[in-house]
């Protein structure tokens, strides 16, 4: 019987990719200054983004291999991660 090898890394992928799209979205809106390089420094140094980006980054080697992997369920899955953050991306244009 195949491993079932799973999505757990790439979801971490996405969730940490998904953060940092937001935060920089919040950040350039209004034009890019030093005060945005200051507070990427104060948004990377949070414990729970680093936590985030940490688990992330330990798992991004095996993006190939769930990847190929996927099944329709998984699919699925990640779909219904994207499209739940959706709505923090427009949160993020309107703020």
């Amino acid at each position: 019987m195949a491993e079932v090898v799973g999505v757990n890394d790439l979801k971490e992928v996405l969730k940490a990719v998904n953060l940092l799209s937001i935060f920089i979205i919040k950040q350039v809106k209004n034009g890019i200054d030093m005060s945005d390089a200051t507070a990427l420094v104060a948004f990377l140094m949070s414990a729970e983004n680093q936590a985030i980006l940490k688990d992330a980054a330990s798992g991004i080697s095996n993006l190939p291999v769930e990847i190929k992997d996927l099944s329709l369920s998984e699919g699925l899955e990640i779909c219904t991660l994207l499209i739940a953050s959706v709505p923090e991306y427009f949160a993020a244009l309107k703020a």
